[in-house]
């Protein structure tokens, strides 16, 4: 869908300007993580990100400390210094985020 809705796809289908979701577009989150029940934590503001001894990803969050071997990121790129993401994405991507506005 990404490289489709990209314009990578073959042809330019979607264009950001043209296009919206009537349920808005909290209903993708929610259709995507209705299948993964209570491993889905709302309502708990990060505070931190940072790699557990074992490589996998602690997250300090309002309602405790998790580690797991994903984390969807749901906030603009803007705000990844605030939580300590920045730091564990490869330089090139650090540059690109730094550039944002």
């Amino acid at each position: 869908f990404e490289n489709v809705a990209s314009g990578g796809g073959g042809g330019n289908y979607f264009k950001g300007e043209q296009w919206y979701l009537a349920e808005g577009t909290q209903t993708i989150a929610q259709k995507l993580a209705a299948p993964m029940g209570d491993a889905v934590i709302l309502n708990s503001p990060v505070t931190s990100l940072s790699l557990a001894e074992d490589q996998r990803v602690r997250v300090t969050a309002a309602m405790g400390t998790f580690v797991g071997s994903h984390v969807i990121v749901a906030v603009p790129p803007q705000l990844y210094g605030g939580i300590g993401l920045l730091s564990l994405l490869p330089p090139e991507r650090r540059e690109v985020i730094r550039s944002f506005r």
